[in-house]
């Protein structure tokens, strides 16, 4: 017979953010929550509670579906539309614009991690494979360097 256990463990400082009008983002790879809110993204280490949270007000004004930071902590990427997302580097705020394969056929991306990988810096899922992409050692360009074509 198997015995399971579940439990929840109380930070004695919790995380606190105004809830009206907000969009909460949990990035799974830094362990970051992330809220958006009046076109402010305010980041909190949930890894690190000593950092304060840090807020990031330059990025356009337009949707939000989803956010990850990439692992270095340069850049962050948004999913701005079920097709199309931006990478913004953090350092000057330049962005870059990508829209998934097969946009006009009606593919969509389902989700999206930054990898720590010489061939690729993102993959992309959607329901048309695996994307996996590259940003230009000049980041100044994002290109698609490998399609695994598969139904999701």
């Amino acid at each position: 017979m198997a015995l399971f256990h579940s439990h929840c463990h109380l930070q004695p400082h919790p995380v606190t953010f105004g809830t009206e009008g907000s969009q909460i983002f949990f990035d799974s790879g830094n362990e970051y929550l992330v809220v958006y809110q009046n076109s402010v993204f305010t980041v909190s280490s949930l890894r690190d509670r000593k950092i304060p949270p840090q807020s990031i007000d330059f990025v356009r004004r337009d949707a939000v579906l989803d956010v990850r930071f990439s692992l270095d902590k340069r850049h962050i990427c948004i999913l701005r539309s079920h097709t199309d997302i931006d990478v913004i580097n953090l350092q000057d705020g330049s962005e870059l614009n990508y829209s998934c394969k097969g946009k006009g056929q009606g593919n969509m991306v389902h989700g999206f991690v930054w990898v720590n990988n010489p061939m690729c810096d993102l993959a992309v899922v959607t329901n048309g494979g695996l994307e996996l992409l590259k940003l230009s050692p000049k980041l100044d360009a994002l290109k698609l360097v490998k399609h695994d074509k598969g139904s999701i």
